[in-house]
Formats: C-alpha cells, sequence, structure tokens
C-alpha cells in the first residue's frame, strides 16, 4: 500500500494523483466563499471513456467549466526533453489541445494574464497526446466554455506517483483567482450574499 507522504525539496509520493490532487483542490476551494454559485463536480471513470463528466456536465449544463486534474510530468533523465509534456516545480500546466478538446484562445490568455498579474507561476501543457474531462464538458447540449488546469505528476498511472507542494499550491491560489475574476469575464453581475442558496 502506497501512503502519501513528503519527500525530497518539496515533493509528495502517493498513489493515484490522477484525479486525486484535483478532488483535493476542489475540496480546499469549496471551503471559500465567492460572489457566485459554485458547483464542484468530482466524476468517475475518467480513464475508460470520460464517462462521469459526460453525465455531470449534461446534468448540470453549467455557464463555464474549469477542469482541475493532474497530467503528465515526464522531465527524467532518459526521456527527451521534447517529450516531457510538463515539469514538476514550474507550476500548474494550462492545456491548449489535445485528442478531445481544442481550448479557447480567448480563456487561455485569461488564465494567462491572471496569472501573470498575481504572479502565479504557470506553464503550457506540451503535446496533445490523451484527453480528459474537458472533451465531453466543452461540447455538452449547446456547449459550455471550459478550461483545463493541471498539476504536474511524475510517474502519473504508477502505485506511486510525484507531484510538487508549490504547483499544487500555484493551482489552487490561480483557480481561486479565476472564480474571483469570472464575473467581470463574462460580464455576470456577482449575486449578494441574500441570494445565496
Amino acid at each position: 500500500m502506497t501512503k502519501c507522504e513528503p519527500f525530497g525539496e518539496e515533493l509528495y509520493k502517493g498513489k493515484a494523483f490522477d484525479d486525486r490532487v484535483g478532488c483535493a483542490i476542489l475540496v480546499e476551494l469549496l471551503k471559500k466563499d465567492y460572489n457566485l454559485p459554485i458547483v464542484a463536480a468530482f466524476t468517475v471513470q475518467e480513464e475508460v471513456g470520460l464517462r462521469g463528466a459526460k453525465v455531470a456536465a449534461y446534468h448540470l449544463a453549467p455557464d463555464f467549466a474549469i477542469v482541475i486534474e493532474g497530467t503528465v510530468a515526464a522531465d527524467v533523465s532518459d526521456r527527451a526533453e521534447e517529450g516531457w509534456v510538463t515539469e514538476l516545480g514550474k507550476g500548474p500546466a494550462c492545456s491548449l489541445m489535445d485528442r478531445a478538446t481544442l481550448y479557447s484562445p480567448k480563456l487561455i490568455q485569461w488564465v494567462t494574464d491572471i496569472a501573470r498579474q498575481k504572479r502565479i507561476p504557470l506553464q503550457y501543457r506540451r503535446g496533445s497526446c490523451g484527453g480528459n474531462d474537458a472533451g465531453p464538458i466543452h461540447i455538452s447540449k449547446a456547449g459550455i466554455p471550459t478550461i483545463v488546469l493541471s498539476v504536474p505528476c511524475r510517474y502519473i498511472h504508477s502505485f506511486a506517483s510525484v507531484i510538487s507542494e508549490k504547483d499544487y499550491k500555484a493551482c489552487l491560489n490561480l483557480v481561486d483567482e479565476l472564480l474571483k475574476d469570472l464575473p467581470r469575464m463574462f460580464g455576470v453581475r456577482a449575486i449578494d450574499k441574500e441570494d445565496k442558496v
């Protein structure tokens, strides 16, 4: 049994960080208070057909979606740098495209601008292999604007994967800032405290 524990310089090893790291970030975000309604979907069966995300997106029909997940970091000595996809310690990765989704340049620019303004490290996911829950979400019903932020994860589908605490915290901070800026970005009136359900 693999135990989640710190080691080295601000690293953690543990089982199934893809997508437990995304779940951990969602839990932390749900503890915060935003001026808009937030719904978190902890989906299943991403690796076998993105099934949970398909059902959740159709049922919830959100106005906007942020997918938070773990993604491959192949930044190891026996692999050529062009195949690294992401690197540990350089912040969360913003996806540009993958096998299931071509992301909106406007949303990518928004994420980039917020990261720069708030001095949050951000990298772009290099490579277009694989896919994630954004695939069925962005084409659900009339279409849902969707972005993906991933925590780089070394040895991603092994019994002991590795993440950087810096990347985890940066991803949490970035999503928090994006949620605060969502009303401005989409021209939506922030809800009053009394209106919250």
